[in-house]
C-alpha cells in the first residue's frame, strides 16, 4: 500500500510524516491526560525562579539544577511550556510528543541517505514503538533526552551530507546541532 500510494519521491516524505504522526500520537495520546509526575515540581520551581540567561551562563546557578550534569535545555523547555500552557501539563506532554515525532522524522531522513524510503520508514517506526520512547513519552522531566536526541540525529544527518557533498556549510551545521545536543545532556 505504501509503495502504491507513494510512486513519486516527494510524496514519500509527506506520507511518512503522516504515518509517523499517526503512530506517535496513536501510541502515546493518553499522556495528554496525565498529570505532573516525579521531578516536575522541582523543575517548574527552578524555571520560575531563574531566567534562561542565568541557568545557561552562570555556572553556580546551572549547578543548582544538577550538580553533576549539564542540562539547561530541560529548564528552558519548562520555561517555554509555562509561557505557552501555564500549569496545564497537557501542553507539556504535547510538546514531548511533538519532539518524539520530530525525532522519528529526522531518523527517517537520516536513514533515507542509505536505504529506500519504506525501510527508512520502518526504522523510524521502530524508534516510536520502542520501550525507551514509551518511557520518554510518559515523563516530562526527560524532555532534555528527547531534545538532545533530536539535535544529535540532525547533527548526524548534516555530517553525512557534509562528507557526501564535501560542503563545509553542512559540517558547520552538524557542529552547531551537536553543540546543542551536548548542552541538552552531556551524554551526547
Amino acid at each position: 500500500l505504501y509503495t502504491l500510494l507513494s510512486k513519486q519521491t516527494g510524496i514519500h516524505s509527506i506520507l511518512s510524516a503522516l504515518i509517523l504522526a499517526t503512530l506517535c500520537f496513536g501510541l502515546y495520546h493518553d499522556v495528554l491526560s496525565a498529570g505532573w509526575r516525579f521531578d516536575d515540581g522541582d523543575h517548574l520551581n527552578f524555571a520560575v525562579t531563574y531566567s534562561p540567561w542565568q541557568y545557561f551562563f552562570i555556572p553556580e546557578i546551572t549547578r543548582l539544577q544538577s550538580g553533576a550534569n549539564l542540562t539547561p535545555w530541560n529548564t528552558l523547555f519548562y520555561d517555554i511550556n509555562l509561557w505557552f500552557f501555564g500549569l496545564n501539563p497537557a501542553g507539556f506532554y504535547l510538546h514531548q510528543l511533538m519532539l518524539l515525532w520530530l525525532i522519528s522524522m529526522s531518523s527517517y531522513f537520516l536513514l533515507r541517505l542509505w536505504i529506500p524510503a519504506r525501510w527508512a520508514l520502518t526504522g523510524a517506526m521502530l524508534f516510536l514503538i520502542g520501550s525507551p520512547t514509551a518511557y520518554i513519552a510518559n515523563q516530562i522531566m526527560t524532555g532534555h533526552y528527547a531534545s538532545g536526541l533530536l539535535f544529535s540525529v540532525i547533527a548526524l544527518y548534516a555530517y553525512t551530507r557534509a562528507i557526501q557533498e564535501q560542503r563545509p556549510s553542512w559540517a558547520f551545521l552538524s557542529g552547531f546541532f551537536y553543540l546543542l545536543a551536548v548542552t541538552c545532556k552531556e551524554i551526547y
